[in-house]
C-alpha cells in the first residue's frame, strides 16, 4: 500500500496545531500568574486561556486537587483530539503516547492500594482525586484500590497489556514497604512500548523521534541517578537495574560510572560530558551551593528539552515533529501552572516561584 505523502500527512494537523501554539502562555503571563495575591485571582487570570475548565471546576468547588484533576483529564482529552486528525500509523503512535496518562493513572492508585491494604490507612477522602475514565484498556481503578490480596491485584488487569508485570514475582520485592518495584516496571512498559509504536511510522519521522525521546530518557536517567545515589544511597548495580534503556546520549555504562560517585557533584559531570557538555559548563553548577544544584540540574533539563523542541518546530514542517512537540508543550505547560498554583496557594513571593519554574 502507498503511504500518503508527508505534506498530505501532516498539511492540515501542521496547520491547526500551529495555531494552537499561538496561544501557548508566554513568559509575561506566568510572571502575572505567579504575583497573583490569591488562588480565586490566579483562577481569574486562567479563565481567559485554554485552562478556563480547570478555573471553572476551582469556583465551583474551591479544591484546588479537584482543578489539578480536570487538568489531568484535558490532556488525556488533548492527545484524543489529535487521532481524529491522523494517519493510522500516527494515531497508534498517540496511543503510545496516552500509554503515559494510564499508567500515572495506575501509579496513582497503586499507592493508595498500598496505604490502604498495607498500611492500613483511610484513603476515602483522597481517592476522590483520581481519574476513573477509561483511556486505553478496561483498569477498574476502584477495584484496584479495594483489591484484598496480591492475587486479586493482578486479577484487576486480566485484560490489560500490564498483565504480564504483575504477574511476576520479582516485582513485589519489597511490597511491605512500597510498590516501587511495580512502578519501575511500569515506566519501563511505558518506554519499551512506546519505541516500539515509532517503528511503524516512515524513516524521518523515526529519526525525529528517537531523538526527543531518547533526550526524555536521558532526563529521566539523570534525574533517577541523581536521586537514587544522592539521597537513597543506593549501590551503583542498582540504579543501572532501575535505569531505562534507549537514551540517545546515556547509556548504562556512563550511569553506573555516575552512580559510583555517590554524589551529584562528581556524577552529574559523567553524565552531562556527551551531548549535553555544554549546557552544563554554562550552568554554573560547579559553582553553587548544595542548596541551588537540584534546582540548577531542574534548569539544565528544561533547556535540553526546550532546544529540542524549538529545533522541531522551526524545522521541516510536515513530521511528526509539530505533534510530539504540540503534546510536550502543553504537558509542560499545564505543568508549569499546576506548580505556580500551588506555591501562590502556600502564599510564596513571585521571585521564590520564579526560581522554581
Amino acid at each position: 500500500m502507498k503511504l500518503p505523502t508527508p505534506v498530505k500527512r501532516y498539511a492540515f494537523i501542521n496547520a491547526k496545531l500551529r495555531a494552537r501554539l499561538s496561544k501557548v502562555l508566554n513568559k509575561e503571563f506566568y510572571e502575572r500568574l505567579s504575583s497573583a495575591s490569591s488562588l480565586n485571582e490566579a483562577m481569574i487570570l486562567l479563565k481567559s486561556t485554554d485552562f478556563a475548565p480547570a478555573a471553572a471546576v476551582y469556583e465551583k468547588t474551591g479544591d484546588l486537587k479537584m482543578s489539578e484533576l480536570e487538568l489531568f483529564k484535558a490532556e488525556v482529552n488533548l492527545l484524543k483530539d489529535l487521532q481524529s486528525y491522523c494517519s493510522k500509523d500516527v494515531k497508534e503512535f498517540i496511543e503510545a503516547l496516552l500509554c503515559r496518562y494510564e499508567i500515572d493513572s495506575i501509579k496513582n492508585a497503586l499507592r493508595l492500594w498500598f496505604d490502604k491494604q498495607v498500611r492500613k490507612r483511610d484513603v476515602s477522602y483522597t481517592s476522590g482525586y483520581l481519574f476513573r475514565e477509561t483511556i486505553l484498556n478496561p483498569v477498574n481503578i476502584d477495584a484496584l484500590i479495594n483489591a484484598a490480596d496480591l492475587n486479586a491485584l493482578i486479577q484487576i488487569f486480566e485484560k490489560t497489556p500490564y498483565m504480564e508485570i504483575f504477574q511476576q514475582k520479582q516485582w513485589y520485592s519489597g511490597i511491605e514497604t512500597s510498590v516501587f518495584q511495580l512502578e519501575n516496571a511500569l515506566d519501563l512498559f511505558y518506554y519499551k512500548q512506546l519505541l516500539e509504536a515509532v517503528k511503524m511510522l516512515p524513516d524521518r519521522d523515526q529519526q525525529i523521534l528517537k531523538k526527543i525521546i531518547g533526550v526524555q530518557i536521558d532526563i529521566e536517567n539523570i534525574i533517577r541517578t541523581v536521586r537514587f545515589a544522592d539521597f537513597y544511597h543506593l549501590n551503583s548495580k542498582d540504579i543501572v537495574k532501575y535505569a531505562i534503556p534507549g537514551g540517545m546520549y546515556i547509556n548504562l555504562k556512563s550511569i553506573e560510572k555516575a552512580a559510583s560517585t555517590g554524589s551529584i557533584k562528581d556524577s552529574l559531570p559523567i553524565l552531562m560530558a556527551k551531548g549535553y557538555g555544554k549546557i552544563f559548563a554554562l550552568s554554573g553548577f560547579d559553582r553553587a551551593s548544595v542548596s541551588d544544584r537540584i534546582l540548577i540540574i531542574e534548569g539544565i533539563l528544561n533547556t535540553i528539552l526546550e532546544n529540542e523542541i524549538r529545533k522541531m518546530l522551526t524545522g521541516y514542517p510536515f513530521t511528526i515533529g509539530i505533534v510530539i512537540s504540540y503534546f510536550l508543550i502543553k504537558r509542560r505547560e499545564a505543568g508549569r501552572v499546576m506548580k505556580i498554583l500551588n506555591a501562590v496557594n502556600y502564599h510564596l513571593d513571585p521571585k521564590t516561584i520564579k526560581g522554581k519554574l
